[in-house]
């Protein structure tokens, strides 16, 4: 691999990548994948066609907000779902991390409609 840049001074200069180089950007480069599976709940802010619904914990332009992805965008359609509505939805959370741990992506797929804790027996 060869650089070259235009200095502060207007000199030319170059550079040039090692074979030892290139190893350390390839592993740096590496990444790997951890998958969750957890509860999402909040207020329908955003529902779009290809079957994303972004969720909102709260009314503050802050407050946190996931895109939820549904694989098949007929199953969305079909719980006739509508902005401002409130949901709880079991995800399934996938974070990519770089080398050095540093998370390069997040994606949340749905799974479930989360019923909440289950009605104990004899109560």
């Amino acid at each position: 691999m060869s650089l070259k840049w235009l200095a502060t001074d207007g000199d030319v200069r170059t550079a040039t990548l090692t074979t030892r180089g290139r190893a350390y950007v390839a592993r740096l480069r590496e990444t790997h994948t951890a998958v969750d599976v957890q509860c999402l709940s909040g207020r329908i802010t955003e529902l779009r066609s290809s079957g994303v619904v972004r969720i909102k914990t709260g009314t503050s332009k802050k407050s946190p907000a996931w895109d939820v992805k549904f694989d098949d965008p007929e199953q969305l359609f079909a719980m006739r779902l509508a902005l401002g509505d409130q949901v709880s939805f079991v995800v399934e959370q996938r974070r990519t991390f770089d080398a050095m741990s540093r998370t390069r992506a997040t994606e949340y797929r749905f799974l479930d409609v989360d019923h909440g804790p289950e009605a104990l027996p004899g109560s």
